[in-house]
This record gives structure tokens, sequence and C-alpha cells, in this order.
């Protein structure tokens, strides 16, 4: 069980670039559908018990094929379409639950979890396109909710539970994925130190 694991975590592109892009998109998809199906199942038993609204459940659960269909395209070689979708579907899902239950609740994490995904993945320019476009949602959806357009908005201290089971695992990802940016520079400075160490070999040989 645990030797299949790894092996589905394994790049398959023989090109060393998407083979390290592969293996980003892995862990990554692996960090979010993790913790996102705790938090869907959670937010499934609360609602059952009439303590959250559906929004917790489908942020959570409805979520996870579209991570299956982003491991399937990375699997295929085309990580670049694969890292687009759980970037713009969890943005998607974050911002909808600012019009479905209002600002102010654990969705701001979501928010955050996007930009550090984008950063990793698609680099600085995708991740500070979509730090405005949070920052705009949650400012629009603040300006819905004060003029009366969100009826279904509900108070944080009503859903202080399935707020904190969100901030909990929403926080976890985020260290996941800081994890991974600080694997990645401390990667990039290690092929740096090997090039210049082979570059030097190559002058002296020369020499």
């Amino acid at each position: 069980m645990i030797q299949r694991f790894r092996d589905a975590l394994r790049p398959t592109a023989a090109d060393p670039a998407i083979a390290q892009q592969q293996s980003l998109l892995y862990i990554v998809l692996l960090g979010l559908a993790g913790p996102g199906l705790l938090f869907g199942i959670a937010m499934a038993i609360l609602w059952l018990l009439g303590r959250t609204p559906a929004a917790g459940v489908i942020a959570g659960l409805g979520v996870q094929p579209f991570y299956a269909l982003s491991y399937w395209l990375g699997r295929r070689g085309r990580t670049r379409l694969a890292a687009l979708i759980p970037v713009l579907i969890v943005f998607v899902v974050m911002a909808a639950s600012f019009f479905q239950v209002g600002v102010g609740h654990v969705s701001t994490v979501g928010m955050a979890m996007v930009v550090a995904t984008a950063g990793i993945l698609l680099g600085s320019r995708i991740a500070l396109a979509l730090s405005v476009l949070s920052v705009l949602a949650y400012a629009f959806a603040g300006w819905a909710q004060n003029a009366g357009f969100i009826p279904s908005a509900i108070l944080p201290q009503e859903a202080v539970i399935a707020d904190a089971i969100g901030l909990g695992l929403g926080l976890i990802v985020l260290v996941i994925l800081n994890q991974l940016s600080r694997q990645e520079m401390e990667s990039a400075l290690q092929l740096e130190r090997q090039i210049s160490e082979q570059l030097q070999a190559c002058l002296l040989y020369t020499s």
C-alpha cells in the first residue's frame, strides 16, 4: 500500500523540469485534498446536525473531483493546465462562500491558500493577481452583506465550531505550502551551487 502511494506521487515525465513540476503538483494536491476531505466530512456531520450551512460541505467535498482531474492531467504531463485547476476552483469556492454565508468567516483563510498555491505552482504574477481579486471579492461581498443583498449571511459567532475546524485545517495547509516553498528554494540553491561547481571544474580542467 505504501509503495503504491509512493508510486502515485512519483513523476512520470522524462524531462527533469516537467518532472519537478509534477512533484510539486502532486504534493500540493495532497496537501489540499487531505485536509479538505477532513473538513468536508466534519462539515457534513455538522450540517446533518443543523449546526452549519451546506456551503462547508461543498467547499470540502465538492472540490475533490477537480483535484482528481488535476492529478490525472499532471500524470500526462499537462502540468500548467493541471496547476490552474486547484487554484481556480478553490478561488471560486471561497469567493462563492462569501456570498453564501457572508464575510467574517474562515473562508478568508481559503483565499490565503489560493494565493500560496498559485505562488508555488504558477508564479508570483498570478499569485499577485489572485491576491487583488480576493480582496475585491471580499470587499464586494462585504458591501453586499451590509446592503442586505445576502439574506443567508450568518454571524461569525453562529459558526464558531465550523470556523474553528476550518481555521485549523486551513492553517495546516498553509504550513504544508510554506514548507514546499522552502524546499523549492533550497533545491534551487543546491542546483545553482552544483552548476557553479561544475563550471569551476571545467574552467580548471581547460586551463
